[in-house]
């Protein structure tokens, strides 16, 4: 295992990453590999993340919008986007109320619902609609879930399998499909965590493993080509629903075998854009909270 060595790679080099992938890292690993390290950074990260005053961060969030550069699948989700304005931006303002929550302990749901007018009628017409749902992926799955589950607290809701599955049937472009397929389900695993925050309730624990059974059919067929971000974030889930599959040790063989002793972290050949310091953080971070699991 190279958990050791890549955690001291990041830990020596952290503050060369930009202050969103260095609290992405911290706060990915003070949940699932807590550290008084990883506290201490969370602390100093503090002004950072709230801002002065707190609802103007908010506010600075809600007005985000996607990237065309950046963007997987931009041609097929732009549009989507600019049906859809408010989509982008709430994504990363319930990020903020998580994390407010769970790194800090501070509840700011008060401030995001007298600034939003995002309806929960809209959140469900949009995710229970099987090509916006295939087409958007993360971003729609993760917005069902936070607000639902933590602007809500409602733990009923569920996108039903069959609009899962129809959605999985939806025609993509070859070379996104496999990957908005595979991160379709897995942000449904981990939007039930609340992205690590805690186990899936055992009350949901079937739906979950179903969709687990969906993901290995899925990245098996696929595997070739997915980078080792989408086989990492596949092993991570299958773990988090106890779903016992060979895809979890493949997953960790593979990362391994692309391990670069001299940057000290895993790269992968099919993303050279992505092997930087501040690129392969989500691919890393990834393998210590999977690694974690094994040991």
């Amino acid at each position: 295992m190279y958990s050791d060595k890549i955690l001291t790679t990041y830990q020596s080099r952290i503050d060369e990453l930009s202050p969103t992938k260095k609290f992405h890292f911290l706060s990915r690993l003070n949940l699932i590999i807590p550290s008084d390290w990883s506290r201490s950074q969370i602390e100093s990260m503090g002004e950072w993340f709230f801002g002065k005053p707190a609802e103007n961060r908010l506010l600075e969030l809600g007005q985000a919008t996607p990237d065309p550069l950046h963007l997987n699948a931009a041609t097929e989700r732009l549009p989507l986007f600019k049906a859809n304005p408010w989509l982008f931006g709430y994504e990363l303002q319930l990020f903020h109320v998580l994390h407010a929550k769970v790194q800090y302990k501070a509840d700011v749901r008060s401030t995001l619902n007298m600034i939003t007018r995002v309806k929960t009628d809209d959140v469900d017409a949009l995710s229970h609609n099987p090509h916006k749902l295939a087409v958007l992926a993360t971003y729609l799955v993760d917005v069902y879930y936070l607000h639902h589950r933590l602007m809500l607290e409602d733990e009923t809701k569920l996108i039903p399998l069959t609009t899962v599955r129809d959605a999985l049937t939806v025609t993509l472009s070859p070379t996104d499909k496999a990957r908005l397929n595979v991160y379709l389900l897995t942000h449904c695993i981990i939007g039930e965590t609340l992205f690590y925050a805690r186990p899936i309730p055992t009350s949901k624990l079937e739906y979950y493993q179903k969709i687990a059974g969906i993901l290995i059919r899925v990245a098996q067929a696929n595997w070739n080509e997915l980078t080792i971000d989408s086989k990492l974030e596949v092993a991570l889930c299958l773990q988090l629903t106890d779903t016992a599959s060979t895809l979890v040790g493949q997953a960790v063989a593979e990362a391994e075998d692309n391990y670069n002793d001299h940057l000290g972290y895993i790269v992968d050949s099919k993303m050279p854009h992505k092997n930087d310091l501040e690129w392969a953080e989500h691919r890393n971070v990834l393998y210590l909270l999977v690694a974690s699991k094994l040991n």
